[in-house]
């Protein structure tokens, strides 16, 4: 057995690993596959659909487990899982593991119990390729791959952030989880990125011969759960907001950079032991934020 620690990589997309207003990953992209010889697998932890992440993965070079809808389901590629893991079942070329009702189950919940704001939110389902491609500035097949949901809703919020508030309580009171993302507020069941972050983490665990350690990344406020569940938080710094707070991280480490530049400039540092194992003088404590 090495005697080096091994590492699980747990990413966000939207402004951590691409950049909030262009989608680009470039500042990565040369990382990434060194990352991938030396055996790290970088699992893409994301509000997003199956169909968007498996589009990236192909664009990058990744080859390894993902996360969609905020934590809904994880997805293990029967390439790297031969055998089908307990609790997952069969989904194309991957086992599906579920901590989700359908989306239908949210849909039809706002319908029937946010009807006295219909005039101030409008569902994805409710929304054209089109106009979501305008709302994100996402190209107009990537649009249609962001609408091909399985387990949540979201929701394009037209009113104050108090009337939100108050949207939001209403729904959680009805039985719905609601997250806020990015750009929408997220509508489904009670799944957060930290849950599906630990039982893939305890997979892995189960399946290899030494401990992993576990790094997640990201911006948001939807990202706190998975933060709070990794042995190492990255809070990746954001154009558009402030680093949320984290209440129960053991290591909180903060980037200079914004976006993929961010992830690269955490990603190197907290790695280095084994991307640069000669040059590991400067210890985790010194990065230590919080």
């Amino acid at each position: 057995m090495s005697n080096k620690p091994s590492y699980l990589i747990f990413t966000d997309l939207d402004g951590t690993l691409l950049d909030h207003f262009s989608y680009s990953h470039a500042p990565a992209d040369q990382l990434i596959p060194v990352l991938q010889h030396a055996g790290i697998p970088i699992i893409i932890n994301t509000s997003k659909t199956f169909a968007e992440v498996t589009d990236l993965q192909s664009k990058l070079g990744i080859q390894a487990p993902f996360i969609v809808e905020n934590g809904a389901a994880v997805f293990l590629p029967k390439s790297l899982f031969i055998d089908c893991p307990k609790e997952c079942h069969s989904y194309q070329n991957y086992w599906m593991k579920t901590f989700s009702q359908p989306r239908e189950t949210w849909i039809e919940l706002l319908k029937a119990q946010g009807a006295i704001y219909s005039d101030q939110f409008q569902g994805f389902s409710e929304l054209s390729a089109k106009t979501i491609a305008n709302l994100t500035g996402l190209a107009l097949e990537d649009a249609e791959k962001a609408n091909q949901r399985m387990f949540n809703e979201p929701v394009l919020w037209h009113d104050n952030e108090d009337k939100a508030d108050e949207f939001i309580s209403h729904i959680k009171a009805h039985g719905a989880n609601v997250l806020r993302g990015g750009r929408f507020i997220h509508v489904g069941d009670f799944t957060d990125k930290g849950r599906a972050l630990e039982w893939l983490a305890s997979l892995y665990h189960t399946d290899k011969s030494q401990q992993q350690t576990t790094i997640a990344l990201g911006d948001g406020d939807n990202d706190t759960a998975m933060l709070e569940a990794a042995h190492l938080s990255v809070q990746v710094r954001s154009p558009v907001h402030s680093f949320p707070t984290l209440n129960n991280a053991s290591f909180i480490y903060q980037t200079q950079g914004y976006g993929p530049q961010g992830w690269v400039e955490a990603i190197t540092f907290l790695t280095q032991d084994i991307l640069n194992p000669d040059n590991t003088t400067i210890m985790l404590e010194e990065r230590k934020y919080g």
